[in-house]
């Protein structure tokens, strides 16, 4: 148990919600809903969520790859400019 801002708290507990498995990590003490309000609303999107199929997961792996590609290449192009303005 941990104390943060005079708040007993138990770091990480993980509860097992079907086959999906969540990790409650600390809530900063500023939110505005309730601990309890909050582990509802998680509880109420989780139940929405479902396996995506293999060509949704191909997809979503593929956009994700070629936005890494883009992002380093963008940082590649601006180290080799800086290095060849500066000298």
């Amino acid at each position: 148990m941990v104390e943060v801002h005079g708040i007993h708290l138990t770091l990480a507990p993980v509860f097992a919600i079907g086959k999906i498995y969540i990790q409650f990590l600390l809530l900063h003490p500023g939110f505005s809903m309730g601990k309890v309000e909050f582990l509802k609303q998680c509880y109420r999107t989780l139940m929405l969520t479902r396996k995506p199929t293999n060509e949704e997961f191909k997809r979503v792996a593929k956009i994700t790859g070629a936005g890494i590609i883009i992002v380093g290449l963008i940082g590649f192009l601006v180290r080799v400019i800086s290095q060849m303005l500066s000298g």
